[in-house]
């Protein structure tokens, strides 16, 4: 019998279509103008084709020279470059044949805090610094959760279970609503400096979340939020026919990344010996540090660097 060749498409995978295209909808659309007396041509639609506004939006973007903008996304990308090498690390190289409650959480968490961190980065660079400031609000509290979890790794448990949207806010009400999260947060710090620094712990733990309320005002529906969507936070502002609502970078941007990088401080300040010392009951086995592994190297000694005082993000 001939042995059925490797990586061949099957019929049915051959035969696969989309039913409805792009080309499709444009006739739609068409016969829908036609049917209202208004014949359109093939190729043309009323009003903007919002490809073009994009693409003229990306190139007017990349002419803007923003040098005080280009460092601070240097530092995002430093930070976001180490949170992939910590996420390879904890997954592991060699495969598990089940990973703990711990390793998902973290894993889970990691994943999140990384794919919000690149669309913030992608929202700056496009100029839609309102946009950026609506999920750094959402990563804000996964960044704050992961800290909670390293602190207390009980925790992941909970969070494991939370599956579906009514399970989501029955962990949330019940660990982290009303001031739970802040507590927690808190508590990582006090251990940190230790048990008699209360008010230093205090004052970390508050250090990022003193932007919630300038971000709820700016992501919430009000007019100080939808006016800084038409014109964004500049150093210099030219005669332009040009609104913000097209995407318009801005050195304001910068101070979006420095609140973020609040948030990120304590994920590579607190905990020093994570993943390598301190979690090997709660990995299920002892991830052991190679300094022959780059990623190895840069985890551990890239919190060194990131968290350092002459920062990259140190304060």
């Amino acid at each position: 019998m001939r042995a059925r060749r490797p990586f061949t498409k099957s019929k049915r995978q051959r035969t696969t279509r989309i039913d409805f295209t792009k080309r499709d909808l444009d006739a739609l659309l068409r016969a829908q103008w036609k049917d209202k007396n208004s014949k359109l041509k093939r190729g043309k639609r009323p009003g903007i084709k919002i490809a073009d506004l994009i693409q003229t939006s990306a190139k007017r973007n990349r002419g803007l020279k923003l040098p005080f903008l280009d460092l601070w996304i240097g530092i995002l990308d430093e930070c976001i470059s180490w949170q992939i090498s910590l996420l390879t690390v904890v997954y592991s190289p060699k495969p598990r044949k089940k990973l703990t409650t711990f390793n998902t959480a973290v894993f889970i968490l990691l994943c999140r805090i990384i794919a919000d961190s690149i669309a913030i980065r992608h929202l700056i660079l496009l100029g839609f610094d309102n946009a950026a400031n609506a999920i750094l609000r959402s990563v804000s509290e996964h960044m704050e959760l992961l800290v909670a979890v390293l602190d207390d790794p009980s925790l992941s448990k909970a969070f494991r279970k939370t599956r579906t949207p009514a399970q989501a806010n029955e962990f949330w009400n019940a660990q982290l609503a009303r001031g739970g999260l802040r507590r927690r947060v808190t508590k990582a710090w006090q251990n940190f400096f230790g048990p008699t620094t209360v008010d230093h712990a205090d004052w970390f733990a508050r250090w990022g979340r003193n932007h919630y309320q300038a971000l709820s005002g700016t992501t919430h529906p009000s007019f100080t939020g939808s006016y800084f969507s038409v014109v964004p936070v500049k150093s210099q502002y030219k005669t332009e026919n040009w609104l913000g609502i097209w995407g318009d970078r801005s050195d304001g941007s910068a101070h979006t990344v420095w609140v973020y990088i609040k948030f990120m401080l304590p994920i590579v300040l607190l905990h020093h010996g994570f993943p390598f010392q301190g979690f090997d009951k709660h990995f299920g086995k002892k991830i052991k540090y190679s300094s022959q592994k780059s990623l190895h190297r840069h985890v551990r000694l890239g919190k060194q660097v990131l968290a350092h005082p002459d920062p990259v993000i140190g304060c």
